[in-house]
C-alpha cells in the first residue's frame, strides 16, 4: 500500500460507536471469499492467437480508428469541442473560482484539520504539475501540464474508448510523476494464473508448440520483464510496437481506463468506441463528402449540353465558339465540360438535377444528428444549426440555450465523471 492509500485510509476510515455496529464492521472487514469466480470473462482461445496479450476483436483497427478521427471533419469537430470542454476544468477550483477541480475528503462532513489542509495543497499541485515538483532525473522528456495531459487522454478517450496513462513511482513506491501514453499500443496481458489446461478446445501440447516457436516464455510471461520475477505483481498491461510486446506494466504502474465496458468475452475486456458503433454512418459520411468533393474535382458527366439547330454555320465559327464557350465556363479542373452540337438552332438542354431534388442536405443532415446523438453532443455545439426535432424547447430558454445545456448534461458530465473516477482510482 503507497503513502498516499494509507494516508487517505487513515482519513476515511468510518467512525463506529455502537458495539453491534462494530461488530459487524470487524465482521465484514475480515471476510474473505470461499472460491475464485467461476465465471468466464474472456475468451480463452485468444491466448493461442495472441503473442502475450489479448487481442482487441474489433471491425476497426486502433490504425482505422484515428485515421477517421482524422478524416472526418464532424468526428473531428465533436472531438475537439470535448477536448476543449474538459481542458477548462484543469486548473485548481480555489483559483478561478469558476471551473476547475477540487480535493475533498472522501467524507464530505469531515471537517479538515491544518494537516490535512496542507496536504490537500500537496495533492494539489501534484495533479497540476503531473508530478511531485522535483524533476525525473532519468529522463530528458519535458513533463506535461495537466491542461496538456488531460488533452492528450481525452483525445484518446474519444478516439478508442482508451485512456492510459503510465504512473512512475519514487523510491517508497508512491507516485513520483504520471505521463500521457499512447493509447493505440496498450493490450491487456495474458492472465498470468491461467495455465495450457484451462484453454477450451485446445491441446496443451500445441500450445506448447506453438509458443515455444515464437519464442514465448509462457510461465513467466505475467512476471515483470525488468526485473526478478514478482507474484504479488503480475503484468498486467503491455506495450506492442510492431506485432511485439516493448514494455509491460503492473496494476500499479498503468493507468488503463475504459469508459463504454461490455460483458462480451470476445472483446477480451477492451471498450467500445463511439467510432465502433458508427462505423456504417462514418461509412456514408465519407461517401457523401467524397461524391460532393469529386462533383467540382473531376466531374466526368456534363450538367448540360449546347445544341445548335441547322447547317447554315461553317465548321470553323463553330469551333471557334467552343473554344470561346470551354475558355470562360469550364468547371474547377477543367471538369464539367460542356459538349458543343450543330443542329438547326441552339438549345441548352438539362441534364442534372439539383442536389436539392437528390435530397443530399437532408442525407447529410440525418448523418450528422446520428453522428451527435451517439457522442452526446448537441449539433449547435459543432456549430450545425439544423432543422429543429421533435425536442419540447422550455418555456424561459432562448432558442439554442437549452439545447447546449441539455447537451452538456448528457455528454459532458458523464465525461467529467468519467475522468474524475480514474485519476483518483
Amino acid at each position: 500500500m503507497g503513502l498516499l492509500d494509507k494516508v487517505f485510509t487513515k482519513f476515511s476510515a468510518p467512525v463506529v460507536t455502537n458495539t453491534a455496529m462494530q461488530k459487524a464492521y470487524t465482521e465484514m472487514s475480515a471476510a474473505s471469499p470461499e472460491r475464485a469466480p467461476k465465471s468466464m470473462f474472456m475468451d480463452p482461445m485468444t491466448l493461442v492467437q495472441s503473442m502475450g496479450y489479448k487481442d482487441r476483436r474489433a471491425n476497426l483497427s486502433y490504425y482505422v480508428l484515428r485515421r477517421l478521427s482524422n478524416q472526418l471533419s464532424v468526428i473531428s469537430a465533436i472531438i475537439n469541442t470535448r477536448v476543449n470542454q474538459v481542458s477548462s476544468f484543469t486548473s485548481p477550483y480555489r483559483r478561478t473560482r469558476n471551473l476547475g477541480y477540487e480535493i475533498k475528503h472522501k467524507n464530505r462532513e469531515h471537517k479538515l484539520s491544518a494537516t490535512e489542509k496542507e496536504f490537500v495543497m500537496e495533492l494539489e499541485s501534484f495533479i497540476y504539475n503531473c508530478g511531485k515538483p522535483v524533476e525525473n532525473k532519468y529522463t530528458d522528456k519535458p513533463r506535461d501540464t495537466f491542461d496538456i495531459f488531460t488533452r492528450k487522454v481525452i483525445r484518446d478517450r474519444m478516439t478508442f474508448d482508451q485512456l492510459c496513462f503510465e504512473i512512475v513511482p519514487d523510491r517508497k513506491g508512491s507516485p513520483f510523476e504520471f505521463l500521457a501514453v499512447d493509447a493505440s499500443t496498450m493490450r491487456l496481458a495474458v492472465d498470468p494464473a491461467i495455465k495450457e489446461k484451462d484453454i477450451n478446445r485446445g491441446d496443451p501440447r500445441s500450445v506448447r508448440r506453438y509458443m515455444d516457436r515464437y519464442g514465448m516464455n509462457y510461465p513467466s510471461l505475467g512476471m515483470r520483464g525488468d526485473g526478478p520475477p514478482d507474484s504479488k505483481h503480475p503484468v498486467a498491461y503491455v506495450q506492442v510496437y510492431n506485432n511485439t510486446i516493448a514494455r509491460a506494466y503492473t496494476r500499479r504502474e498503468l493507468g488503463f481506463c475504459i469508459a463504454n465496458p461490455r460483458t462480451d468475452i470476445h472483446v477480451n475486456g477492451y471498450g467500445y468506441s463511439e467510432l465502433e458503433q458508427l462505423v456504417n454512418i462514418v461509412t456514408s459520411q465519407l461517401y457523401a463528402e467524397e461524391y460532393n468533393r469529386n462533383f467540382f474535382k473531376q466531374g466526368s458527366v456534363p450538367k448540360g449540353l449546347i445544341n445548335i439547330r441547322g447547317d447554315n454555320i461553317a465548321p470553323e465559327q463553330l469551333e471557334a465558339f467552343r473554344r470561346n464557350w470551354e475558355a470562360n465556363v469550364a468547371g474547377v479542373n477543367n471538369a464539367w465540360r460542356t459538349p458543343v452540337l450543330q443542329s438547326e438552332e441552339v438549345q441548352y438542354l438539362q441534364m442534372q438535377g439539383s442536389n436539392l431534388d437528390m435530397e443530399y442536405s437532408r442525407w447529410l443532415e440525418y448523418l450528422i444528428k446520428i453522428v451527435c446523438a451517439v457522442y452526446l453532443i448537441a449539433p449547435e455545439e459543432i456549430g450545425f444549426y439544423l432543422a429543429p426535432g421533435g425536442m419540447q424547447q422550455p418555456t424561459f430558454d432562448s432558442n439554442n440555450e437549452w439545447k447546449l445545456k441539455a447537451s452538456k448534461d448528457r455528454g459532458l458530465r458523464p465525461l467529467l465523471r468519467f475522468y474524475a473516477e480514474s485519476l483518483n482510482k
